[in-house]
């Protein structure tokens, strides 16, 4: 029985400025995709400072630092998506997992919005960053429930499958009608 659905936040809860970039000047896979990914998940682990990122991928791709922060932070709110939340909160547990850095919530949401989480995981906090077991174990102890009635919901599919190995069930998140249908679903 599903008692709690966490969320991630990039890509899911806001939009995502960074994969954009990442996709455009390091490709969608391969040797410095992933490179990329690595240095962000350093920022998330709270290892790299924004400034420090955004200094590196001028050096790596001659986007100047400035611009490369305003990418970075161009998060639109997924309001649809939040709303349902709300409408879901009385009877679920609700969870926040997410490699954010450190400082970015208030930036990105509302006090309303964040009140609707139960439990918030940062990765910067715990210093491990998803697909890491710890951060999905971490956060259904939080939530007071097993991972096996957790719902975790992403929009990178080795998170989910990170989840999934935790004994987590799984969605990978592309759009909100889709996730409303699978969510229905496992409800």
């Amino acid at each position: 029985m599903i008692k709690a659905i966490i969320f991630d936040c990039f890509g899911v809860l806001v939009g995502e400025g960074w994969k954009a970039f990442r996709n455009e000047h390091f490709g969608k896979t391969g040797e410095m995709h992933d490179w990329a990914d690595n240095q962000m998940q350093s920022v998330s682990r709270g290892e790299m400072s924004h400034e420090a990122i955004a200094e590196l991928m001028h050096q790596k791709t001659g986007v100047s630092s400035e611009d490369f922060l305003q990418v970075l932070h161009t998060n639109p709110t997924n309001v649809a998506l939040l709303e349902y939340i709300e409408e879901m909160k009385p009877h679920y547990k609700i969870g926040f997992l997410s490699n954010v850095g450190k400082n970015r919530l208030s930036e990105l949401f509302t006090d309303h919005q964040l009140s609707l989480f139960d439990e918030m995981t940062l990765s910067y906090e715990l210093g491990a960053s998803k697909p890491d077991p710890v951060t999905y174990n971490y956060t259904a102890d939080k939530l007071e429930v097993t991972p096996e009635e957790c719902v975790f919901v992403d929009d990178t599919e080795s998170y989910c499958k990170g989840a999934e190995a935790v004994g987590m069930s799984a969605i990978l998140y592309r759009d909100f009608d889709s996730f409303k249908v699978q969510m229905e679903e496992l409800l």
